[in-house]
């Protein structure tokens, strides 16, 4: 169905005001080329529409509604004669500002008279044509435009500058651990989106509670650095501090160098992947030995590759992420 109902929305008091219309859509037609409050065109789509003489509004045709059901295509031609000549404007008319606590010139034109508010009370004493906002709220004007007295600006909204999320889950996890990269508080007023290392997040919005994300670590595309950045009408971009996953399994275990010192004897260099972003604390645990058996405990570091002076015989090299995971590299020295 379509409607010719018209509403106002005043964000301070959020409500919503019904102007004019009826919820049936029908219009009401008077008598042709005679100016009356009761007319309305009918609710339609498609129409062409146009402002002409500064304040005059003409519409035709469309498809919606005469006076009666059902819709059909429509050739009458409507003409809406605005009160006033010009309008006030208020300037900056971005409409939304970031505050960071210097002063904020507003500025008004286009009228007479002018009556400053804020939050949707009279500012005492301010009558002039600009206005030094110095705290956030809702600021407006009121004033004469030629004969039209009383007529509203533009509004102008002060508000806080966004606050950069603040995240938890830094560490090394286990296969099938959860991860929880966390944000235990949102803004009502921002918009988060989730940056990860093979994803960008749709918005997940704020409201003011827990948007944590979570995850089951299944493989290591998933270890890498997360973050989350935040925007907000009018202010800039924030982001949060970065998050850094690793994922505890031994990947990329390899002999990067086997050169013969001694006869029966060489210099061997074990290397392995990172299990994480290079800024997160990642230890290793490792033994060279020619016990089968691993040992009760190896030596720590946090390097990606050792180097060793072996003799001949068969060689094991254990490695691990500290309790959790243990890889096993068998060489032969002859």
């Amino acid at each position: 169905m379509e409607l010719s109902d018209l509403w106002k929305y005043n964000i301070i008091s959020n409500q919503w005001t019904w102007i004019k219309g009826y919820e049936t859509g029908l219009g009401e037609y008077g008598t042709m080329g005679v100016p009356d409050n009761n007319n309305k065109p009918g609710g339609r789509r498609n129409v062409a529409s146009w402002k002409a003489n500064g304040n005059q509004l003409w519409l035709f045709g469309g498809f919606g509604y005469a006076t009666t059901f059902p819709g059909d295509i429509l050739n009458d031609l409507w003409r809406y004669q605005l009160p006033c000549p010009g309008e006030i404007l208020l300037s900056p008319v971005s409409g939304v500002i970031c505050f960071d606590g210097n002063p904020v010139t507003l500025t008004a034109s286009g009228g007479t008279s002018y009556v400053w508010y804020k939050d949707g009370a009279i500012i005492t004493g301010e009558n002039g044509s600009t206005y030094t906002a110095t705290s956030f709220g809702s600021y407006y004007v009121t004033g004469n435009v030629g004969s039209c007295t009383g007529k509203y600006s533009n509004e102008v909204l002060l508000q806080s500058p966004s606050i950069a999320p603040s995240l938890g889950g830094t560490g090394v996890y286990c296969l099938g651990d959860n991860v929880n990269v966390g944000i235990p508080e949102t803004q009502n007023e921002q918009d988060y989106t989730w940056l990860g290392p093979q994803f960008k997040y749709v918005p997940i919005g704020g409201g003011g509670g827990n948007q944590s994300l979570n995850f089951t670590m299944l493989s290591p595309s998933q270890a890498g650095t997360y973050i989350v950045e935040s925007t907000k009408p009018g202010c800039d971009t924030v982001y949060s501090n970065y998050v850094f996953v690793g994922f505890a399994e031994i990947n990329g275990l390899t002999i990067t160098n086997l050169c013969p010192t001694t006869p029966g004897s060489a210099e061997v260099t074990f290397s392995w992947d990172p299990i994480g972003p290079t800024q997160l604390l990642q230890l290793f645990e490792y033994s060279v030995t020619n016990n089968p058996t691993p040992p009760a405990t190896g030596t720590i570091t946090s390097s990606f590759s050792i180097t060793r002076n072996i003799g001949a015989g068969l060689l094991f090299l254990f490695i691990s992420v500290p309790d959790v995971d243990l890889e096993i590299l068998v060489l032969l020295i002859g």
